[in-house]
């Protein structure tokens, strides 16, 4: 190519980018850059305010474990001293004072009669035994079927309160759980004998249902093998002796045996998914005559509030975005702004360097 003096000019060649890189303004690098830094802090934000609800929760959660704890305790104890308060009747029954002072298996037999189908229909009370001061037994109603380990028990706590005089409520756990009284039997200042009176918790377990509206199971350690085939029993080599709510529980149960091989690891609580519920699923240990032969399964459901700390993370994090595309809006305009007026100062610049 030659211009009009005659002079051959030589295009100029375009030097390319070696890498590839775009060219990018000032005011994309920085609009780049905050928007990392924020949604960074946006995130993190989201993640902090997570663990303080989950703490929140988990604190509450404890709080109604001991609650349960505190409700199932009571509960049992009025069942005990309801026991107790019957058997200090006894006495006072019509015919009784005269039939208890002779000492006589029939005569109690014949006038106890008359008292039995109230105490067990209006009280709950399961079996009532008579023993004379010689630990024989004079009278018996019983609506259970009592094993021959449980008769060797019974015999024991009855030599044991004709000895002492003082009433005991052990607590025993075998294929149900039965609050027993044992207490001395007293009729006009002199001792005539032992009476033994007991009572199935399953009234508890609805009395807590009531007051807690939580579902509550029972569960109890078995030694025969050949029970797991019964349809009530798990993994755990524990039989479910009564359970609310029973068609659904049992279910739930049985997912929560095969996510946990181990039962005591439900001693701190547990969170399972069933269906579009989630439940909190918590190990009580019963205290009863056997140590760590029944334990009490509460199941809680905590859909709404686990739902409420999912929409609570939501709306933090839409406001946190929401925030984020309104900051870098704002950013971007003033660097537009600002940089216009810079790139006239530079147009100007020249200009002023002339003069």
């Amino acid at each position: 190519m030659e211009n009009s003096s005659g002079i051959k000019l030589e295009k100029a060649p375009v030097v390319s980018n070696p890498k590839g890189r775009r060219f990018r303004s000032l005011r994309w690098k920085i609009s780049l850059s905050s928007s990392m830094i924020l949604l960074a802090v946006v995130m993190l934000f989201c993640f902090v305010s997570y663990l303080g609800l989950m703490a929140n929760f988990d604190n509450q959660r404890e709080v109604e474990y001991h609650r349960y704890s505190r409700e199932v305790n009571s509960l049992i104890k009025n069942t005990s001293q309801n026991l107790y308060q019957l058997a200090e009747m006894i006495p006072f029954l019509d015919g009784m004072k005269k039939a208890l002072l002779t000492n006589d298996g029939e005569s109690i037999s014949k006038v106890f009669d008359l008292h039995w189908a109230l105490l067990q229909f209006h009280n709950g009370v399961e079996f009532v035994h008579f023993y004379n001061p010689q630990n024989q037994l004079n009278a018996s109603w019983d609506s259970l079927d009592t094993h021959m380990d449980g008769n060797i028990l019974l015999s024991t706590w009855v030599s044991h309160v004709n000895q002492s005089e003082r009433p005991i409520n052990p607590l025993l756990c075998r294929e149900s759980c039965i609050q027993y009284i044992v207490a001395p039997l007293l009729v006009e200042g002199k001792k005539v004998g032992v009476v033994v009176m007991g009572i199935s918790l399953a009234d508890v377990f609805l009395a807590f249902k009531r007051i807690a509206g939580a579902d509550i199971g029972l569960l109890i350690k078995e030694q025969n093998s050949l029970l797991q085939n019964d349809f009530d029993f798990l993994r755990w080599n524990i039989h479910i002796s009564a359970l609310t709510n029973k068609e659904k529980n049992l279910e739930v149960l049985k997912k929560i045996a095969r996510i946990y091989p181990e039962m005591t690891a439900l001693n701190n609580g547990a969170q399972i998914r069933w269906s579009d519920q989630y439940l909190q699923i918590k190990l009580f240990p019963l205290d009863s005559y056997e140590p760590d032969k029944a334990h009490l399964i509460v199941m809680t459901d905590v859909t709404a509030a686990v739902k409420n700390i999912h929409d609570s993370i939501w709306k933090i994090a839409l406001i946190g975005l929401l925030g984020l595309i309104f900051a870098e809006i704002l950013l971007f305009l003033i660097f537009t702004r600002l940089l216009a007026k810079l790139k006239d100062v530079v147009f100007v610049l020249p200009l002023l360097g002339k003069r």
